[in-house]
């Protein structure tokens, strides 16, 4: 199984590049190949955990930042801070 690290840098000045990480990791457990992602936030991207950005982050073309961390959560995806 191979390992596949995603980085996120961007907090809630961008919502729709804030939660590309995510969106990415759920695209990769969605594939048919037999990848782990990880989850890294640094810098600006560690807002995204607190319960207040989760539940009212929307960004543009993508799902709710609450629904996209329900589902790595679920799917018990490591998550770095």
């Amino acid at each position: 199984m191979r390992t596949l690290m995603l980085v996120g840098t961007t907090g809630t000045e961008n919502p729709s590049k804030a939660v590309m990480p995510f969106v990415l990791a759920i695209g990769a457990l969605k594939s048919k190949q037999e990848i782990r992602p990880r989850l890294a936030l640094l810098g600006d991207a560690v807002v995204l955990l607190r319960q207040a950005v989760i539940d009212s982050l929307v960004p543009l073309g993508y799902p709710p930042l609450k629904e996209l961390m329900a589902e790595v959560v679920q799917r018990q995806v490591e998550l770095y801070v």
